[in-house]
């Protein structure tokens, strides 16, 4: 129920459950999002498509995206690589502290190396760089 588009929406640290994900890519006052920030929010769990699609509606204005520690697996960031590979505003990626494997950081940056105004990459280490312990 918000009256003017926000410019930047920050949820961070808490839970999410598959309803909020739905209501934020349909809400109509996020569509002109220039800083999305769910840093800690621990999206593991679930569907990807509900985030895609709002990152697909706020690719023309998203200058800032910050998905640190939510826990993203390498099946749930190949659901978002075509929509952030449409993000042409888009400076600041951080997706460090999730947990891609090799081959997902390589199809990551395939999808973000042509976005010219991006400044600031984080990415985590690539689960194959870690030992058992």
């Amino acid at each position: 129920h918000l009256e003017t588009p926000l410019k930047t929406f920050a949820v961070t640290h808490t839970q999410f459950i598959m309803a909020h994900l739905k209501n934020m890519s349909q809400c109509q006052r996020l569509h002109h999002l220039k800083h999305l920030d769910m840093t800690g929010t621990l999206l593991t769990c679930l569907c990807m498509a509900p985030l895609a699609a709002l990152l697909e509606n706020v690719a023309h204005t998203l200058e800032s995206l910050q998905l640190q520690g939510c826990g993203i697996t390498d099946s749930q960031l190949r659901v978002l690589l075509p929509a952030l590979g449409q993000c042409s505003q888009l400076t600041w990626l951080d997706l460090y502290t999730n947990h891609f494997s090799m081959d997902a950081l390589c199809d990551l940056l395939l999808h973000t190396a042509n976005l010219s105004k991006m400044t600031v990459e984080r990415y985590p280490a690539p689960l194959e760089s870690y030992d058992e312990l």
